[in-house]
């Protein structure tokens, strides 16, 4: 003999997805957010780095010149302006970005960065006019300040490394996973 579910039963169900579907809808909306976000724009400039390189015997461009900037240099390669702008900030003036570019690796060879996966070459933070001193290091300030584009996306920001892999890092965590300088030895 074959036994139904009841109405009672079947509203439990019901009830139970639901509920399943309530705490787990803001979960999936984040995580749609970070894929389209900042990760997805880093990647696209990676891959403009890339062809940028294949183009000028490997060499990595410039920070700044006189006339154009680094995002200049590799806007053709890229998308769009928009791949240049962090969703999750107001559009950026032309000409500028959201990121900054490892002032180490200006005019640098790719193929010789020594550890290319733990080597930073592009991450959050503002381009328009960054000192000689922020073009070598990530600033401290940026670390502490959670006002500052290291703490974007949640506690956490992009960076695009020389292998061409996007990651979010904690600001804590900063020091231990990144490299600056592309002739770094040591692991």
């Amino acid at each position: 003999m074959r036994r139904a579910f009841t109405l009672v039963e079947a509203l439990v169900v019901v009830a139970i997805i639901v509920i399943l579907a309530a705490i787990l809808f803001p979960v999936f909306a984040r995580c749609r957010c970070y894929a389209r976000s900042c990760l997805g724009n880093q990647r696209q400039i990676g891959l403009a780095f890339s062809q940028y390189t294949q183009d000028f015997d490997g060499q990595l461009p410039l920070v700044a010149s006189r006339s154009f900037g680094w995002a200049d240099l590799l806007q053709p390669y890229a998308k769009s302006w928009a791949t240049w702008d962090c969703p999750r900030t107001p559009a950026s003036p032309p000409g500028t970005t959201d990121y900054f570019f490892n002032g180490r690796l200006t005019h640098f060879p790719l193929r010789r960065v020594v550890l290319p996966k733990k080597t930073l070459l592009l991450g959050e933070g503002d381009d328009a006019r960054p000192s000689k001193a922020e073009l070598r290091c990530l600033p401290s300030i940026a670390l502490e300040d959670k006002k500052s584009p290291a703490w974007r996306h949640d506690g956490i920001a992009a960076y695009l490394f020389c292998d061409g892999h996007a990651e979010y890092i904690n600001p804590e965590d900063f020091g231990a996973k990144v490299k600056w300088n592309p002739r770094h030895l040591s692991p």
